[in-house]
């Protein structure tokens, strides 16, 4: 269950929930655990999963719907999670607001000074995805840009496509391909030739 980033969320909102976690995961290039398997609360096996899965997790992301707010499970692991960051400066906790409901008084009151990122806010969202890439060692923008034809190529590759976590963008694509086929780089100038 190592994991980079461990979803608390209500199994109300599990079809919702999973189609997020997919997106994090493609968009960050990081794994997810989240709890599917329906282990009844009350077992002794679901209280160590949950615990093991926060102390492991880099990113502890609680789900917050109007269910979530019903659960007291929730709860207690926002609380745990809480806890943890205040002891390991390499954990965070982020609150991703997936139906843009309103904070109830407890809620307000376990999430005060903290920030709740709105699911459907696309500036928000990239903002989250940059977090938790540079929480998890993911941060591509951190990299030095490559020098070799080859990497070069690569990067035009992965931006042309869309892949390795960057966002499909034919402008980076071919600056990228460009750099490369001054190298003589031939796929680069071929690609180039056929952007063009």
């Amino acid at each position: 269950m190592d994991k980079e980033i461990f979803i608390s969320y209500s199994r109300k909102n599990l079809t919702l929930v999973a189609a997020i976690k997919a997106e994090i995961e493609e968009a960050t290039g990081t794994e997810c655990w989240m709890d599917v398997r329906n282990i009844p609360a009350s077992s002794l096996r679901f209280s160590k999963d949950i615990v093991d899965g926060i102390n492991a997790c880099r990113v502890f992301l609680f789900m917050l719907s109007k269910e979530s707010q019903e659960s007291e499970w929730a709860l207690n692991e926002l609380l745990f999670a809480k806890e943890k960051v205040k002891s390991e400066t390499q954990k965070d906790v982020i609150i991703l607001n997936i139906d843009g409901c309103q904070l109830n008084d407890e809620f307000r009151l376990v999430c005060k000074l903290m920030n709740i990122i709105m699911w459907n806010d696309l500036p928000q969202k990239e903002n989250m995805f940059n977090s938790i890439r540079q929480l998890t060692g993911k941060d591509i923008a951190k990299k030095a840009d490559p020098t070799s034809a080859d990497e070069q190529f690569q990067l035009g590759n992965d931006y042309y496509f869309g892949q390795n976590g960057r966002k499909q963008d034919y402008v980076e694509a071919a600056k990228w391909y460009h750099k490369a086929a001054e190298q003589g780089k031939a796929k680069a100038q071929f690609n180039l030739g056929v952007m063009y």
